[in-house]
């Protein structure tokens, strides 16, 4: 399976001459997640964060994507912290749902996590 991945990030890989696609970055990631590549997920997330840090409607829709990618890619702290910002801005990441969903089962042992439980308290408990 992760050899038609790489041919598809292949494909799909913007050249220099290419317009920055904040939705773009957003598919490699994913697929960068599926392969188990940690480091390039984390950076395509970022990139795609400050492509977008003008585009407040743009973070509002798909952060709680990013959160869920980097949680496949197997980086809790960073997903941690996605799920943070996103409770404190405006996005789709919802306390009482986020953290419930199965993208996260993987890290629900995780410190980081448990932490994050205990910090969104009666909140993470009513919509």
């Amino acid at each position: 399976m992760l050899e038609p991945l790489g041919q598809l990030s292949v494909q799909i890989e913007p050249s220099a001459s290419d317009p920055p696609l904040d939705s773009l970055n957003l598919d490699m990631a994913l697929l960068t997640a599926a392969e188990g590549n940690t480091a390039e997920t984390e950076r395509l997330i970022r990139r795609w964060r400050r492509g977008a840090a003008e585009d407040i409607a743009e973070q509002a829709h798909a952060r709680h994507h990013t959160c869920r990618i980097l949680e496949m890619a197997r980086a809790t702290a960073a997903a941690v912290e996605c799920i943070r910002t996103g409770l404190a801005e405006p996005s789709l990441v919802m306390p009482f749902m986020e953290p419930f969903l199965p993208y996260y089962d993987s890290m629900r042992e995780e410190a980081e996590f448990v932490d994050l439980l205990a910090d969104l308290g009666d909140a993470a408990n009513s919509p």
